[in-house]
């Protein structure tokens, strides 16, 4: 996803929190990991831009935008001693 790539996956873990379904990748359903259904997701790649995958990615997991989550974490962490 770093890279471009749009991902396929099930909706377990971490995975809806990472990709953004019909956005950066598609989201099966996990209850039945069906090869059908990711063969069909990966069938749909061709709708997705690469190029938001990545910006995706920067906005979101990109060295800022944590040390904003850290430096919000942190100062919360310093009011509630």
């Amino acid at each position: 996803l770093a890279c471009g790539t749009p991902v396929g996956a099930t909706r377990r873990a971490s995975t809806p929190e990472v990709i953004r379904d019909g956005i950066t990748g598609w989201l099966c359903d996990p209850a039945e990991p069906d090869p059908g259904a990711f063969a069909a997701a990966i069938g749909r790649v061709p709708q997705l831009d690469r190029h938001q995958c990545r910006l995706d990615v920067e906005q979101r997991f990109g060295v800022e935008a944590i040390a904003a989550q850290l430096l919000t974490a942190f100062e919360s962490l310093c009011m509630a001693a």
